[in-house]
């Protein structure tokens, strides 16, 4: 009885390694690549949502499968609530400013962000959101703007910042036409769909506005999206790369208190999750975090006895709330990750691998 009782316990170990292990199952002390996506507005009541809608039951989106789970806090320098700005910097340079503010400390110093600093080390650099691509989230990784309303300058600030590969909605359009000339003589394929981000010269950057429609109407856009920028990104160098993915609807439900726009960007969050862990499960080298830069709507969710994928809930505001956010991280330094860490660490955990490397 106890032999089968160890056999069963070894077997279910290897079938572990093999779901969520690298091929070795053993992980690099130093990660060569960094593939960070947030959820925008993305709190627990939000995943609760989402994995009751789609699955039944709580806990069975991919992401809450990951061997590494934790909590984030969020605060700003000048607010326990804050906003997407001020969470950007902490998360992308590992420091805490006030809410609007992009790259800056409060005395407007900028601050170096961990896709910079991936840059000085030679590694690709790619940042990819269903949001525009000077909204809030991804200019914390390359704008110093003393407010997040200042698009014109920071659609400078991304037409200067080098990256390979800059993909976003097309809201912006023209605050980044502008810069057009630039862009393409700095060598960036100009595209509008996945297609054309697949078929895109290999040694091209690539600048990218979808419509809104193609994320709406397909839940694995952003994990299409998320594959294809992996594969480029590993192509275009031998150094490593770091990607930031980030997933906006879920902060558009808990705004306008919309399930189906909540459900939709915790959709797109899981399967771009999925689609980083299937790469980084055959490397020993990747880590993938998965976290939100606030909670929106203050949404609590309660299961229906009587049906399951309708559960009761309620959002109890239209504004972001002071909630921890889910924390979940894969493959190599995951284990840092764990317990209740403040969303500066988690900048500043990447950038610690990011100088190691």
């Amino acid at each position: 009885m106890i032999m089968k009782f160890v056999k069963f316990m070894l077997a279910a170990a290897f079938s572990a390694v093999v779901l969520f292990g690298s091929t070795t199952g053993v992980y690099a002390a130093t990660p060569q690549n960094v593939i960070l996506i947030i959820g925008d507005g993305m709190g627990r009541g939000a995943l609760d949502l989402a994995s009751l809608r789609k699955h039944g039951d709580t806990g069975k989106l991919f992401m809450q499968s990951l061997p590494v789970s934790g909590l984030c806090r969020t605060h700003s320098i000048n607010s326990p609530v804050t906003d997407s700005a001020a969470a950007a910097t902490a998360l992308a340079c590992g420091e805490k400013t006030n809410n609007g503010v992009l790259g800056l400390t409060t005395n407007g110093i900028p601050l170096k962000s961990v896709a910079f600093l991936a840059k000085e080390r030679g590694k690709t650099v790619g940042l990819v959101t269903s949001d525009s691509i000077i909204g809030a989230t991804p200019a914390g990784f390359y704008a110093h703007r003393a407010s997040r309303m200042m698009f014109d300058e920071i659609a400078a600030d991304l037409a200067d910042c080098g990256f390979d590969i800059l993909i976003g909605g097309e809201w912006s359009r023209n605050f980044i036409t502008n810069h057009t000339a630039k862009f393409k003589a700095d060598g960036y394929a100009l595209i509008e769909s996945a297609a054309e981000f697949a078929a895109a010269p290999a040694d091209a950057k690539i600048l990218g506005q979808f419509s809104d429609s193609r994320f709406w109407n397909d839940e694995m856009m952003l994990a299409t999206l998320t594959t294809t920028a992996i594969a480029r990104l590993e192509n275009a160098s031998t150094n490593g790369f770091f990607l930031m993915v980030e997933s906006s609807y879920t902060d558009n439900g808990g705004h306008g208190n919309d399930a189906k726009s909540t459900v939709l960007g915790v959709t797109h969050a899981d399967h771009a999750v999925k689609a980083a862990v299937d790469y980084a499960s055959t490397r020993d080298d990747t880590l993938v975090i998965l976290t939100a830069d606030h909670e929106t709507g203050g949404l609590v969710v309660m299961k229906n006895p009587a049906e399951s994928k309708k559960p009761f809930y309620v959002y109890y505001t239209v504004n972001h709330s002071a909630e921890p956010v889910p924390l979940y991280a894969f493959g190599a330094g995951a284990e840092n990750f764990s317990g209740v860490l403040d969303n500066t660490e988690i900048g500043r955990k990447i950038a610690e691998y990011l100088k190691a490397d």
